[in-house]
């Protein structure tokens, strides 16, 4: 099964850098349709859990350049608020599709097969998304959303992160024009054996 797995993504690299088009709004992307890792199906099912289980959830804040942390206890109606923010952050549109880059990679050192979507098309919200798997079982172990928004007087950068059956983490960094740069790191915690 692993072998099948690590052939088709070869396949689906060689075959989609074969396919080159310029798209409007980017730069050498490839037209491919071929289907985005289903990240979204593997994120409703850890909210599933959660929602289904009496998991203590709390939240974790720091903001800068205050420096004011905070932490409390999160409802399961809070959680599925913030938590739905990563489904929201889907490239696996067929609008959206052709204008990511997939690449594949086994790193050997973290038993971890990565496979990354990225874009140069500046003007789209997300621009990159990595996914990291175990390469013995196929299983979804991270997800690193990163999206750009660039306003007339700021830029907002934001960090998602999803550790499979454990947290995620939302991280905001907004850049001002005038100044008064600020930071906010959040990570929702609901398996108190998280080692974030």
């Amino acid at each position: 099964m692993y072998n099948y797995f690590i052939s088709l993504l070869l396949l689906v690299v060689l075959s989609s850098s074969c396919q080159q088009k310029n798209i409007k709004g980017a730069v050498d992307v490839p037209n491919n349709t071929t289907a985005i890792f289903p990240v979204n199906n593997f994120i409703q099912t850890d909210i599933n859990d959660v929602l289904a289980t009496p998991y203590s959830i709390y939240k974790l804040t720091t903001k800068k350049p205050a420096e004011r942390k905070d932490s409390i206890a999160v409802s399961r109606e809070t959680f599925k608020l913030l938590a739905n923010q990563f489904l929201q952050k889907t490239i696996a549109t067929p609008t959206l599709r052709p204008y990511y880059r997939e690449t594949v990679f086994h790193d050997l050192s973290t038993k971890s097969i990565t496979i990354t979507y990225s874009t140069v098309n500046h003007e789209l919200n997300v621009q990159q998304v990595l996914i990291l798997l175990d390469d013995a079982t196929n299983k979804l172990k991270r997800v690193f959303i990163l999206c750009t928004t660039n306003n007339k007087d700021s830029s907002i950068t934001e960090q998602y992160n999803w550790k499979a059956g454990k947290s995620f983490q939302i991280n905001r960094f907004i850049k001002r024009k005038e100044g008064n740069d600020t930071e906010e790191y959040n990570t929702v915690v609901w398996n108190e054996k998280s080692d974030n």
